[in-house]
């Protein structure tokens, strides 16, 4: 594949990428802010190109293993700086705040977004786009949701969410150190809701 990014705002590089590629991302769109992407021009793969222009950011970048969706964190995080955290887990264990539980919790999130659209033929990821951001309280449930890019149908992004709101995640979900919201662009491609 071919890139000519240039060096912007790294949300708007983040976007660009994303739909040229069809790859998904889920993160903290905070850590996002004041950064500037590395310019991305020529052939290469979409792995490398989205490591290129990140490599000036500070910022942690994990694949699932599709290879079509990550996730980003920054590179040191803070426990001090997290908003979701258990006040009822026993002295919960350093694991639970590193990179690579956040990254499971992440995937877990994903997994819970894609099944809720999958749920509704209005919703069922495939011929749409949409930007969204979650707000998950300490029990683990979607407290509020905010569509930053709407799908282009007033009545799919009411359903969307309606669909969210409320919806549970896995009980491990509160014992995890997360920034909020998160964000996730949910891209146009079939066979999202095979399996």
């Amino acid at each position: 594949m071919s890139f000519a990014l240039p060096s912007q705002p790294l949300q708007a590089a983040l976007e660009q990428f994303m739909t040229a590629t069809g790859q998904s991302g889920l993160y903290d769109s905070a850590i996002t802010r004041g950064l500037v992407s590395v310019e991305v021009s020529g052939p290469m793969t979409p792995q490398a190109a989205l490591r290129q222009m990140l490599s000036a950011s500070g910022l942690a970048l994990r694949y699932a293993a599709d290879n079509n969706t990550f996730t980003l964190m920054r590179a040191t995080s803070k426990p001090e700086e997290a908003t979701v955290h258990s006040s009822d887990a026993p002295d919960a264990s350093d694991a639970l705040g590193t990179p690579e539980s956040r990254e499971a919790y992440y995937g877990l999130v994903q997994a819970g977004v894609r099944k809720a659209f999958c749920t509704d033929s209005l919703t069922a990821p495939g011929n749409y786009r949409v930007a969204l951001s979650l707000w998950i309280d300490a029990s683990g449930a979607v407290r509020q949701v905010h569509l930053l890019d709407g799908s282009g149908s007033a009545e799919r992004d009411a359903r969307m969410a309606s669909l969210l709101r409320g919806m549970s995640l896995p009980a491990l979900a509160p014992q995890l150190q997360v920034r909020q919201p998160l964000t996730l662009l949910v891209m146009p491609r079939a066979g999202d809701c095979i399996g």
